[in-house]
């Protein structure tokens, strides 16, 4: 009989102790977000000196330059999705930042999904928006988010330019103050660090990198913005734009780029197409995708530049 009343009260208290768990993480999730609760990714910590461009993977579109001062500048947040959103988070949250600031290349959701996470869990502290922004619903909810939060926001353009302490710059090269098609109003940038160039494409079109090329060819300095430089035809990393497309990308501009490394940001469904891939094995170019290596990080320290690949938490060199 008391074997029986010591089976009962175990039984009793096992499900008082299973309400009572259940009752905390109810009470815990109600005030902290479960996402809070997710591990920061694990990444080599950055050098004295360092920047790195990080190129996500399984995300969508988002690219991070993080500077050596420790400021990060996010292009593109991701497609909004629960994974890369969680990823994105997860992403910064192991780059631990002095600060951040977000750039949209393009108003589409694909671009932003993202972004107000970033802005609710991290020291944002301004935004660059397109010029062309026809608003889907997840821009509009971005564009609240920033107003709520008093973060500043301004459209950027030619000539304008996002500069870190350190010396590192990214200068925008394309749109135009006003634009009325989504391809060609799409952010171009180049990003100087040293003696380190990188031109990123954005989603712009094949017809919007003709007529940069064609501008430089008039004037080598055109898109000389104040004090910073930029010369494209010492471009030592190529980023294609639109994961690769077919058509996203003329052969005319990477002979005048001259550089020696090709990165495609791409995932299923959306993996570079066979004529891009063959323009840049015309070109001589070394190819780093982010469907076949996972996330893809540029190192640029002392003037010179190194890719690294990631496989989860681990990482290698590549040659």
């Amino acid at each position: 009989m008391r074997d029986r009343k010591f089976t009962r009260l175990q039984k009793i208290l096992k499900i008082f102790l299973g309400a009572a768990i259940i009752l905390f993480l109810a009470v815990l999730c109600f005030f902290l977000p479960f996402y809070a609760l997710l591990p920061a990714k694990r990444l080599p910590q950055r050098e004295e000196g360092e920047l790195r461009l990080h190129l996500l993977s399984g995300v969508g579109d988002c690219k991070i330059v993080e500077f050596p001062s420790g400021k990060l500048l996010m292009i593109n947040g991701g497609d909004g999705s629960l994974k890369s959103r969680n990823e994105i988070y997860r992403y910064v949250k192991g780059l631990n930042p002095v600060s951040v600031s977000l750039l949209a290349t393009d108003a589409n959701g694909s671009c932003v999904g993202g972004f107000v996470r970033i802005l609710e869990n991290f020291p944002v502290e301004r935004a660059y928006l397109p010029a062309f922004s026809k608003e889907t619903g997840s821009y509009a909810k971005f564009v609240s988010a920033l107003q709520d939060r008093d973060v500043p926001a301004a459209r950027i353009t030619r000539y304008g330019a996002i500069a870190d302490p350190s010396g590192a710059y990214a200068v925008c090269l394309s749109p135009y103050r006003t634009e009325e098609d989504a391809s060609d109003a799409s952010v171009v940038l180049w990003l100087g660090y040293g003696d380190v160039g990188i031109f990123l494409a954005g989603n712009t079109s094949s017809m919007r990198e003709r007529r940069i090329y064609d501008e430089y060819l008039i004037d080598s300095t055109i898109f000389d913005t104040a004090d910073y430089r930029v010369r494209l035809s010492e471009t030592d990393i190529y980023v294609a734009p639109s994961h690769g497309a077919r058509g996203g990308t003329r052969g005319e501009l990477l002979q005048l780029l001259g550089a020696k490394e090709a990165l495609v940001q791409c995932g299923r469904g959306c993996a570079p197409s066979s004529e891009t891939m063959l323009l840049f094995a015309q070109e001589g170019l070394n190819v780093y995708r982010t469907d076949e290596l996972d996330a893809v990080t540029v190192s640029i320290r002392n003037g010179a530049y190194r890719v690294i690949a990631h496989f989860g938490d681990n990482r290698r060199q590549l040659d």
